[in-house]
């Protein structure tokens, strides 16, 4: 079996409100921006892929088990009886 991977979200930019006087620190905080944008798109598609493996793996193993031990193979309700 594939071991999953990590997936780590990007730092958030500082929220503060960039000054219209400052053109060069406007340009750093709208820097700052899209690299959070790049950065979040690439953490959500790990997201997916990571999804994607984890239920193929646990069809296969699911099917594993179903193989194994047919009508015996039984999920049971782990709820608290109430």
């Amino acid at each position: 079996m594939a071991f999953g991977q990590a997936c780590l979200p990007p730092a958030e930019p500082y929220p503060y409100a960039p000054p219209r006087n400052d053109p060069e620190l406007r340009a750093f905080i709208n820097d700052e921006y899209a690299a959070y944008m790049e950065g979040i798109e690439d953490y959500m598609r790990c997201l997916d892929d990571e999804a994607r493996r984890a239920q193929d793996e646990a069809r296969v193993i699911f099917d594993r088990w179903v193989g194994y031990f047919g009508d015996e193979a039984v999920i049971r309700d782990r709820r608290p009886e109430q």
